[in-house]
């Protein structure tokens, strides 16, 4: 795998245009594969294969392969469930953080002005520890049950799955 960094105040000019093109380096991005539970789908051989235009273009290609699996869910609960969601949801996030170790980030958020809207930030070494350690879980499937049981009800919810790419930052050291 590569990383790409952009060259800040160096640039050169496009050829097909006069406008300044960043300078793109592409790097071997160190990768903590420990915790991932399949090893790459493509041979070696078909890696090295692997036709690429541009820097760019490979930078990008990488964007979703070997990345952290992200998972965000976002929705509104029905006036008065808020209490009940949150009574359920704190024993998941206690296992998720003492036994989950390719789980890398499970923040809930709660509305700035709608008390009633959450957002769950996930962050996972892989897609396949996301569904396979995290959503087999007995504590997760325990909150979905223990939600049901408490007639807990959206209005309105979305989950939707992603994968880093390597720009931005998570936090500032």
């Amino acid at each position: 795998a590569y990383e790409a960094s952009i060259a800040r105040n160096s640039s050169t000019r496009s050829a097909a245009n006069a406008f300044p093109v960043p300078r793109i380096a592409i790097r071997p991005r160190q990768v903590d594969t420990s915790l991932t539970t399949h090893p790459t789908k493509a041979s070696p051989s078909a890696r090295r294969t692997r036709a690429v235009r541009s820097p760019l273009d490979a930078a990008m290609s990488e964007a979703t392969e070997a990345k952290v699996f992200v998972v965000l869910v976002t929705g509104k609960l029905k006036p008065g469930n808020m209490p009940t969601f949150l009574k359920n949801f704190a024993p998941l996030a206690k296992h998720v953080a003492d036994t989950e170790p390719g789980t890398l980030t499970y923040q809930l958020s709660v509305g700035d002005e709608d008390p009633d809207r959450i957002c769950i930030y996930e962050r996972y070494v892989s897609r396949e520890y996301c569904e396979t350690v995290h959503w087999e879980s007995a504590a997760f499937k325990a909150f979905g049950a223990a939600n049901r049981e408490d007639g807990l009800e959206w209005e309105s919810k979305e989950v939707v799955k992603m994968f880093e790419t390597d720009m931005g930052f998570m936090a500032k050291k």
